[in-house]
């Protein structure tokens, strides 16, 4: 259960002292403490510090003490990250706006004046405290988020299935606050369920411990596999659906639990289980927490089958590959063989095809003449090792395709048997492994998005929900409060701070579906030209310089313009934030070009903000990687702008250099 809040009241007046006290106590049942002196309020602040169920949700401060004044007191705690939470009032007189002002631009966050009601005392107490409770709920949703971000791709990065479902249990132990988690798996006829793997916090659990169920039977767990949905029971003695001997071990004691089916290949192939929930009610935002940790289950145990599959292929590739003769004319792989001085001695049909019908009717050609019109053998080729040690040797090579993407290849060379008075020679196996590749990248990126997909879905609608009611009271408090100066910028930094949330919700909900993309033909500069207009007041009002480059006779692009308008904004929004935190001068720096083929237009955005680092740079285009502070980015920028410049047929190089700035440069083709 929720504690009533917790208030300390601090005031050198024992009159007042009391009244509040009552006043808090009697009216609203809060938990109240007080203090006499500045001094007494610091050591109260420092001891509730060790113990954390006993933190203080709002501090009433007077703001006229003696010895150690209200201001110093307020310093102190807002030099505290542990009271980041603490939400504090100053009680002034009607003649102190000097102080109010000032204690307010120190982190207080509301004043009242004496002679106050008592109803507008506890007005002002309540509105406080129900804002600090938004915020707590939103930034713990913001955690969980992030939380469930990491185990992902933790989960994704494993391919052994043991070790794939301890990762996948623990997940759930950090994700929820349960007493035992378990994971069952069907037999090969779906006819049988059984417990694979268990674990339990506070008792000794094993699988064993599980009856088998018949997939006909009754029981939350089976209704969950059969159905295939997830079963939520919050209170379990009067849930008929529940079975103590099949869905729990007879030494657990369930008091709530929830069952969720993982699928492979769009089948249910086992069921998720947990028991025992902390605060026993397992909530709508558990539920889709959980059903997003089952679907990254589900792609993980789907991309291990795949990679597997793949390790197998190979495998037998490699059984079969030393069984059969050097060369056999039918294999579609490139096959050829060379002596020691780099000749091409045979070939089979697939390497003479790829070599331009080469015929070695003739003279005998050199294989880096024929394969890649050089003069002299190639750096990256073994062969030579081969010769040598007599060994067989293996590398890969990459060659630029007709796609514009690189085709990558597996090269074995085996060595020959050497005849009497003959060469020295080696036989030389090409494998396409570009669709593989491909394939593994496509399978991990899917994952993740599909991932975060899910996850949208069912926490888009908790988030907007309280940031709903949070924009609707700061355009009631626009309208309804006098526009004096102080509580306009204050009303202005929790408007910006609402749409930043906002915003990091839209950047979810468009990472989580895919963008309808209409393309037509129009020009480039005024797409960047109304992106910077509608930038140039955030821009100019932190001092950033802007200067524009455009080529005037830049071609006609066919392109979806209302998507090439978001990545431009994106773009400049995250140089400015860069150039925010940079001293002298800032600029930003746009500038359009063709390239020196014809076929690009190019776009340079270019700031002299702080930069980032080579391991930076390495992980920029990565959803929820950012370099910005805490509260001022979710990470989704530069990934939305790659997928959309990627829909393009386009390309983004980055480049940056640490308090030089950062380039970032858009070739866009010019005919699609």
């Amino acid at each position: 259960m929720p504690h009533s809040p917790r208030v300390l009241v601090i005031d050198d007046s024992a009159r007042i002292l009391q009244s509040i006290m009552d006043l808090l106590q009697i009216s609203a049942d809060y938990e109240v403490l007080t203090a006499h002196s500045g001094y007494e309020a610091l050591e109260k602040l420092t001891a509730s510090l060790d113990q954390p169920d006993k933190q203080l949700d709002l501090i009433l401060l007077d703001i006229t003490m003696p010895g150690m004044g209200s201001i110093e007191v307020l310093r102190w705690i807002r030099n505290d990250a542990r009271f980041a939470y603490t939400r504090v009032i100053m009680i002034t007189a009607r003649d102190d706006k000097q102080t109010v002002v000032e204690a307010l631009s120190l982190g207080a966050d509301d004043y009242i004046t004496k002679p106050f009601h008592p109803r507008e005392l506890l007005a002002r107490v309540s509105s406080t405290l129900r804002t600090q409770s938004l915020e707590k709920r939103l930034q713990w949703q913001q955690n969980q988020l992030s939380m469930l971000n990491q185990l992902s791709n933790q989960l994704l990065s494993v391919l052994d299935p043991t070790a794939m479902f301890d990762v996948a249990l623990g997940s759930v132990r950090q994700l929820f606050e349960i007493e035992a988690v378990a994971m069952f798996m069907a037999s090969a006829t779906r006819q049988y369920l059984r417990c694979q793997y268990a674990k339990s916090w506070g008792m000794t659990l094993t699988a064993d411990d599980y009856a088998v169920l018949e997939t006909t039977g009754p029981g939350i767990v089976v209704d969950a596999f059969c159905k295939a949905h997830i079963v939520v029971a919050n209170e379990v003695e009067s849930d008929t659906r529940f079975r103590p001997n099949e869905d729990a071990p007879a030494s657990l004691s369930v008091t709530c639990m929830v069952a969720a089916p993982v699928y492979m290949h769009g089948r249910p192939m086992g069921v998720l289980t947990a028991y025992n929930k902390s605060d026993k009610q397992f909530n709508e935002t558990d539920i889709d927490l959980f059903a997003s940790l089952i679907g990254t289950m589900s792609l993980a145990f789907e991309n291990a089958w795949h990679l597997h599959s793949i390790e197998q292929q190979k495998e037998s590739l490699s059984n079969s590959r030393n069984k059969l003769q050097a060369i056999i004319d039918g294999i579609q792989n490139p096959i050829y063989t060379i002596n020691t001085r780099w000749q091409i001695t045979s070939l089979n049909a697939r390497q003479a095809s790829a070599a331009d019908n080469l015929s070695l009717t003739g003279e005998r050609r050199f294989c880096y003449e024929v394969l890649y019109q050089r003069s002299s053998p190639c750096e990256h080729c073994q062969v030579a090792i081969l010769f040598a040690e007599q060994t067989p040797q293996n590398w890969s090579v990459q060659q630029p395709g007709a796609d514009q993407t690189d085709a990558e290849w597996d090269v074995h060379a085996y060595p020959l048997p050497k005849f009497r008075d003959g060469d020295a020679a080696a036989v030389v196996v090409w494998q396409d492994r570009t669709e593989e590749r491909r394939l593994e990248r496509s399978l991990i990126q899917s994952a993740k998005l599909s991932a975060v997909g899910r996850l949208t879905a069912g926490i888009a609608h908790e988030l907007n929900n309280p940031l709903t009611v949070i924009s609707t009271g700061i355009e009631l408090l626009r309208v309804d409060l006098s526009p004096d100066e102080e509580t306009g910028q204050i009303i202005e930094w929790m408007g910006n701070a609402t749409e930043r949330v906002a915003q990091g919700i839209r950047g979810l909900l468009e990472l989580g579906r895919q963008g309808q993309y209409v393309f037509r033909e129009g020009d480039l500069n005024d797409s960047l030209q109304s992106a910077l207009d509608l930038m140039k007041y955030q821009i100019h009002s932190v001092d950033i310089i802007t200067a524009v480059d455009f080529d005037p006779n830049l071609p006609l692009i066919s392109a979806s313009w209302q998507h090439l308008k978001t990545a431009w904004v994106s773009f400049l929004l995250n140089a400015r934030d860069a150039l925010q935190e940079t001293p002298g001068t800032r600029s930003i720096q746009m500038a359009t070009k063709l390239s020196s083929d014809k076929n690009h237009a190019v776009v340079t955005i270019r700031d002299t903000g702080k930069g980032m680092s080579p391991e930076q740079l390495t992980h920029a285009f990565e959803p929820f990687f950012t370099t910005k502070a805490s509260g001022k980015g979710v990470g989704l920028g530069l990934f939305t702008c790659k997928r959309i410049i990627d829909a393009h047929g386009g390309v983004i190089e980055l480049n940056s250099l640490l308090e030089h700035g950062t380039t970032a440069t858009i070739y866009l083709p010019v005919q699609r």
